[in-house]
């Protein structure tokens, strides 16, 4: 059995998930800092293959990750949340509605 943790999404909250992940490193230093030309350059290419999307989110400290969670629909907080109530995580109370 494959935990949920471990399974891709679909896309739009996968894209979404990455879009707002990149713009919470953006907005730490700018987009012309090299803190984020390094993180943009390691994220881009990153596909929705299994567990990539909690992969993003854990390159954030916490602190970023509720500057994340204010960002995201509804649908995705809850996609994210399932995926952690999957494993047992603790993160989950940033996710919940």
């Amino acid at each position: 059995m494959t935990w949920l943790y471990y399974k891709e999404p679909s896309d739009e909250v996968f894209d979404e998930v990455k879009k707002w992940v990149l713009k919470v490193f953006k907005s730490l230093e700018g987009k012309d800092s090299l803190y984020y030309k390094e993180k943009e350059s390691e994220i881009k290419n990153i596909g929705n293959v299994k567990d990539n999307m909690m992969y993003l989110i854990a390159r954030l400290s916490w602190n970023n990750v509720k500057k994340l969670v204010k960002k995201l629909t509804p649908k995705t907080k809850k996609e994210v949340y399932k995926r952690l109530e999957s494993v047992w995580a603790y993160e989950t109370i940033y996710f919940k509605d």
